[in-house]
């Protein structure tokens, strides 16, 4: 495999090893995995990170091997090696992460059919922030050219993890709030490969490519505990995000500024300080107007460049009926947002929350039924 953005080959003697630095030390009582064929222990799931090539784990369908790093880790590089005279087994194989060992990002899919050796990848995709790390093999018959096998068979010679650890990692603490949609500025020349929605698709190699006083929202889908918020620049562009900053909303039209990037990131998943007493339902990212401030910044003006936003905290729960604007209570606020609704058209946060009577239509009854809960509470 030649030397490429992708990765790097060391199956020719003249082919230079990259400079990868950080090796994450990792025994077998770190690992775990599906059976191997037969149930033989000389190639079970610990074989793919003893050090050698020259062993192998010989997983069957649906099979996987993990490791547990024993904390977070920025994980900067993933190297692997396939079995001998079965190269072709790693083919649409793929590599997984995660801070918590549920809930996991795809980092690095093997394309094409690698050749013997050790093969070592920079280019990953994916929240690469993680505790957690997994080799498998999709399900069912193979789909490349190369392997004719009746099923995908997890077999894997070795794994090396690279990395360092994570000093402000929130992940251990909160959960990851996933968003249910997006919503945000146009792109440069409307470009569809690099819209607002590349900054929440799980890949830090895509990005938004937004304008002066432009913008992305997560829409979490109710409000929630907002512990921390992470973010990745664009790569390469990583200067366009000092002076940016994330607010949040619990109705999508009053926001709070609750973090502003003072110092230029480094490409991969930075971390906000812990945001203390913050329940929102929405979170936005955004520009100044202007020329920035910034040295490192010599653009004319702000430009709206992010690869990936991810948000930490407590989902909250499902707000009750009657809570018209969403902030988790029944009171007067609920009153105005709905008598605004009925009077002047202005659109509702939460619509199947302000059928209160349960009739199918949102009209002056239900306003008489708010009215019975609010001084009920």
């Amino acid at each position: 495999m030649p030397i490429s953005d992708f990765g790097y080959s060391m199956t020719a003697h003249f082919l230079t090893i990259p400079a990868l630095t950080d090796k994450i030390n990792i025994t077998a009582d770190m690992t775990s995995g599906s059976d191997s064929w037969n149930s033989d222990s000389s190639t079970s799931y610990a074989k793919a990170f003893d050090g050698s090539t020259a062993t192998y784990f010989d997983g069957v369908s649906d099979g996987w091997v993990q490791a547990d790093l024993g904390e977070v880790y920025d994980i900067s590089a993933l190297g692997y090696a396939p079995r001998g005279g079965y190269e072709y087994r790693m083919t649409d194989g793929k590599f997984l992460a995660s801070a918590d060992g549920t809930n996991w990002s795809e980092i690095y899919v093997v394309k094409g059919k690698p050749s013997s050796g050790m093969h070592y990848v920079t280019a990953l995709s994916g929240d690469t922030t993680a505790r957690y790390i997994r080799y498998e093999v999709p399900s069912g018959k193979p789909t490349n050219e190369y392997n004719k096998d009746s099923s995908y068979c997890a077999n894997i010679a070795e794994i090396e993890v690279f990395g360092t650890p994570n000093s402000q990692n929130w992940t251990s603490k909160y959960d990851k709030l996933e968003a249910v949609s997006g919503s945000g500025s146009a792109s440069w020349h409307d470009t569809a490969s690099t819209s607002f929605e590349k900054a929440y698709d799980g890949n830090i190699n895509t990005y938004f490519d937004g304008l002066q006083q432009g913008y992305v929202t997560l829409d979490l889908g109710k409000s929630c505990d907002i512990g921390a918020i992470a973010y990745c620049p664009r790569s390469g562009y990583e200067a366009r995000m000092i002076g940016g900053y994330f607010s949040v909303s619990k109705d999508g039209t009053n926001w709070t500024k609750v973090y502003t990037i003072e110092n230029k990131p480094s490409f991969k998943m930075n971390y906000t300080s812990e945001l203390e007493s913050i329940t929102a339902r929405y979170v936005r990212y955004e520009v100044p107007e202007g020329a920035p401030t910034s040295p490192l910044n010599t653009d004319s003006e702000y430009l709206c460049n992010i690869a990936e936003i991810a948000v930490y905290g407590k989902a909250g729960a499902v707000s009750p009926i009657g809570d018209v604007n969403n902030d988790t209570a029944i009171n007067v606020a609920d009153l105005v947002a709905l008598q605004r609704y009925l009077l002047r058209g202005e659109a509702l946060t939460v619509p199947e929350n302000s059928d209160v009577n349960g009739d199918g239509d949102i009209d002056i009854f239900d306003m008489v039924s708010l009215r019975k809960l609010v001084i009920s509470q």
